[in-house]
């Protein structure tokens, strides 16, 4: 946190999968500072459960300084309040976690808040905050090697750097209940280069997604969700919102929130899905609006097709 540029008096705001009912009081403890929030972080949370309003509410109320939030409620709540002209939410440190960080969803939540977001990787079942954190440089994620040891394994043997991998972790720290050489369900790229920032700490190159939601292909390649998430990069501007599903190995259905001017674009998107996909795959582009599910990680490209 020091690192992202947090100070002791900021005020953290969590926003995560947790009932807002079953803690203390919101408009109680909205007003509590930094130096209240030191002794627990989750002083101040909102759940993702609650709507858009009421925790756009809050957060006008508490104006805080850090925002942690998985990344899709992130962009949700970010376009909200661009959407709205308003001016009084404006956090200086911005903190992405438990879901998978994708270019465009960085790219509008910085534009919309003019700030730079950190991305974090864990899982409750290891360390929930504690395996890996992007610095300044945004060079890859350092993992905490003092917290978790972590491996890289393809076909039981330990990758080389720049190669994709089974992550596999071992907690340093829980005592009651350890996990050794546990298989988390995510492939990663390990980085053979040290961060410019000069810090020791070994880096993950890149977080490329869980192993679930890896696209199979007829010709027998298994394609990342990061992979699948680049096409969309050039069409920022175009694009509202988008999902990615498999419901057989052969089709392929795109969920698409258009914006205006998405009519220029959509057929530079089929092409270079096709081109990505393969022409053995049929692609479907359908437009509408995407529900997220309250309470649920929400999973930009998924898999239908069994392993």
């Amino acid at each position: 946190l020091l690192i992202y540029g947090y100070k002791p008096w900021n005020t953290i705001v969590m926003i995560g999968p947790f009932w807002a009912h079953d803690l203390p009081s919101i408009k109680d403890r909205a007003v509590r500072k930094g130096l209240l929030n030191m002794t627990n972080f989750d002083d101040n949370r909102l759940s993702l459960l609650d709507s858009l309003d009421a925790n756009i509410f809050y957060l006008r109320l508490i104006k805080p300084e850090v925002i942690w939030c998985p990344p899709s409620y992130l962009r949700l709540l970010a376009e909200a309040i661009q959407k709205r002209g308003i001016e009084d939410v404006r956090p200086r440190i911005i903190i992405s976690g438990a879901e998978l960080l994708d270019p465009d969803t960085r790219r509008r939540v910085e534009s919309i808040f003019k700030v730079k977001v950190f991305d974090e990787y864990g899982t409750v079942d290891v360390a929930s905050r504690a395996i890996a954190w992007q610095c300044e440089r945004h060079e890859g994620h350092h993992i905490n090697i003092d917290a978790v040891y972590l491996e890289f394994i393809k076909d039981n043997e330990p990758v080389s750097s720049g190669e994709e991998g089974h992550i596999v972790a071992t907690n340093l720290f829980r005592y009651a209940t350890p996990m050794i050489r546990y298989d988390i369900g995510d492939i990663g790229i390990p980085s053979g280069e040290q961060c410019a920032c000069g810090r020791s700490f070994p880096l993950i190159k890149s977080v490329e997604g869980r192993l679930d939601d890896y696209l199979i292909l007829p010709d027998g390649r298994l394609l990342s969700p990061l992979s699948v998430n680049y096409i969309f990069w050039d069409f920022f501007e175009g694009i509202h919102r988008y999902q990615v599903v498999q419901e057989k190995i052969n089709e392929i259905a795109i969920y698409v929130e258009p914006m205006p001017g998405f009519d220029n674009i959509v057929d530079n998107i089929r092409s270079r899905c096709s081109r990505l996909f393969g022409p053995e795959v049929d692609i479907e582009i359908i437009r509408g609006t995407i529900e997220m599910i309250r309470g649920r990680k929400h999973r930009v490209v998924t898999s239908k097709v069994k392993r």
